[in-house]
């Protein structure tokens, strides 16, 4: 952690002397901006059925995103399109973003069946661990260790090929997902540990101004009973919590906490319903009202970090580890006493509407592969 820490300091650093003056747009510059709360939509697919909704996070990792592509997918809005592992792309031949939708979605449901059919494959020893099936040691191994995990794929051992061996691809044939907003939050605002690739960082200059403002996008997937049954879904926590497999659960790598829900190959486009871009408040002026709806953030707590930034003395460490603490209050408050809440986190806000808009989301649906239900 402190070296992650001592790396993002430099990258800090060089990026304030060496990057030159860049600024992303920022929606709340524009004249006449109001802030409007985001809703969901579409929700008329999924009237009077039980569902389950799941949320994802895209970081706009400057490794995958240059300035234009970034500015390009901000202003586009991904709602009711569908999601594609970064696999269904390399099988398609096409890169990130593309709307060669039919050819996609094609090869999207044959990763899909690639990745589900291993539900099938009956008991069998994977690395010298015994399994009712190779599915969990195909998750278990990503969800641990992905790095490992796309180097088997491209390479694998003799004691994983039951899980690789039809598979002719190397890139990430999964997509990521979480019944809670935390992590894919964490994820979407780059709080991730992202090894030899830096995170975009909102880098705030000396007049509290950002110079990325919205560092990536969080959406919430409706999933009904049929949407299950074709995607097939895997709870990876609730097979850890049924010994099926094992998550790391230490404190300094807890991946069990992550509650990750896998969905392989592709996500179909009417059950993206809501995306939220990843946004941090400016500094820069005097307190806006709208900001206690948008950000949580009182009066009291704004100026607490206004002070800090605008600060000259302050230093690229110090900087880095307070937009670390604004990012993660905006997620989830970590303590209440109404003066220095984030009152209005994502964590709350955003489950509060889907079960607003369709009502009492408990109710059990299907298997997700394991028996699975909102809690």
């Amino acid at each position: 952690m402190f070296l992650f820490r001592s790396l993002l300091a430099n990258f800090i650093f060089l990026s304030l002397n060496s990057f030159g003056a860049h600024y992303d747009p920022n929606p709340e510059e524009v004249a006449g901006y109001r802030y409007q709360a985001l809703r969901p939509q579409n929700l008329d697919n999924f009237a009077d059925e039980d569902v389950i909704v799941i949320y994802r996070g895209i970081h706009f990792l400057p490794a995958n995103f240059g300035d234009a592509e970034r500015i390009e997918f901000i202003q586009g809005n991904q709602v009711n399109e569908p999601m594609y592992a970064s696999a269904t792309y390399q099988q398609a031949g096409e890169i990130y973003g593309s709307t060669e939708y039919e050819t996609l979605d094609l090869c999207g449901q044959e990763i899909s069946a690639l990745v589900n059919v291993l539900d099938n494959t009956g008991e069998c020893e994977v690395a010298g661990q015994l399994f009712t099936c190779a599915r969990y040691p195909f998750h278990e191994l990503y969800s641990n260790d992905a790095t490992k995990f796309l180097a088997e794929l491209a390479f694998p051992s003799a004691d994983r090929n039951i899980m690789f061996d039809d598979m002719d691809f190397t890139a990430n044939p999964l997509l990521s997902c979480s019944d809670r907003v935390r992590h894919p939050g964490k994820y979407g605002f780059g709080l991730k540990n992202y090894g030899v690739n830096q995170p975009l960082l909102p880098l705030y200059d000396i007049n509290g101004r950002p110079r990325h403002p919205i560092l990536g996008k969080l959406y919430a997937l409706v999933l009904d009973a049929a949407a299950i049954e074709e995607l097939k879904p895997m709870n990876v926590a609730e097979a850890h919590r049924r010994g099926f497999l094992r998550l790391q659960s230490h404190f300094r790598k807890d991946i069990l906490s992550e509650r990750e829900i896998s969905i392989a190959g592709y996500i179909p486009a009417e059950c993206v319903v809501f995306e939220m871009p990843l946004q941090v408040p400016s500094f820069a002026g005097n307190y806006p009202q709208y900001y206690e709806r948008k950000y949580g953030l009182t009066k009291t707590r704004y100026n607490n970090f206004k002070a800090i930034f605008t600060n000259a003395a302050t230093t690229p460490t110090r900087r880095m580890e307070k937009s670390q603490e604004l990012m993660n209050g905006i997620i989830k408050a970590s303590y209440e006493d109404n003066k220095l809440i984030y009152k209005n986190c994502i964590a709350k806000r955003i489950p509060a509407l889907f079960e607003e808009e369709l009502g009492n989301l408990d109710a059990r649906i299907g298997t997700l592969n394991l028996d699975y239900e909102i809690d």
